[in-house]
């Protein structure tokens, strides 16, 4: 891997980019260094996403969107592994449980810490982090995340107030204004439902704000 011009994470040299996930990566990496908003797959609904230390790309994703700007996107990561650098030390009990939740569509709100993007973090010193079991094909989201060394901010596929589009077609004719569209087209869709979104609290217990793809049954059942 070698640095990105104007991007400052790792990227792919052009041999590693030989195959289609190298490129649709590389093109993904180059349009977020650009400050576009890049649409890309989840196991559930479409998102989008920018970099998050880019401070101009997240307030253009919000007034495109009609969102307010401080108000904080989740973020993906490609594994159990890299969300732990992000979040403060979990509560035990969910320490373990997450290795039986993800990958999956389970979004944890738990305290960051001192490496998660500002971008990423709520006035009370939160993040949200998902690691999504991704779509045959979508290799290259992978390879962005990782390249990218930090979570991937997602955000649905809408206007404030309207519903997110829960296609990839419908995501593709959203037209968003700065909206970068990756050449790919997904094998099959994922799950036309929105993650489940938990909050932790230092005790080991826990909220469900959102019951979504992942019901709140198999949450506590990996709790016990």
């Amino acid at each position: 891997m070698s640095a990105h011009a104007g991007c400052g994470c790792q990227t792919l040299s052009p041999v590693e980019a030989g195959d289609r996930a190298q490129t649709l990566a590389l093109a993904a990496l180059r349009a977020l260094a650009r400050g576009e908003a890049v649409l890309h797959p989840t196991d559930t609904l479409p998102g989008l996403s920018f970099d998050p230390r880019l401070e101009k790309s997240h307030e253009v994703l919000a007034r495109a969107k009609g969102r307010p700007a401080d108000k904080p996107c989740l973020g993906l990561v490609p594994d159990a592994a890299a969300a732990r650098r992000f979040f403060a030390p979990l509560p035990a009990p969910w320490d373990r449980a997450l290795t039986r939740l993800w990958p999956g569509p389970l979004s944890v709100i738990w305290t960051a810490s001192a490496a998660a993007p500002a971008a990423l973090v709520g006035a009370d010193g939160t993040i949200g982090l998902r690691v999504p079991v991704l779509p045959a094909g979508a290799e290259w989201l992978v390879l962005t995340m990782r390249a990218l060394g930090l979570p991937l901010p997602t955000t649905s596929v809408n206007r404030a107030g309207e519903p997110p589009a829960r296609t990839w077609t419908a995501a593709e004719r959203a037209a968003l204004p700065g909206l970068f569209v990756p050449d790919w087209h997904p094998h099959a869709g994922g799950l036309e439902t929105p993650s489940t979104i938990v909050r932790l609290f230092a005790d080991g217990s826990h909220e469900v704000l959102r019951e979504g793809a992942l019901s709140a049954a198999a949450v506590k059942g990996a709790l016990a």
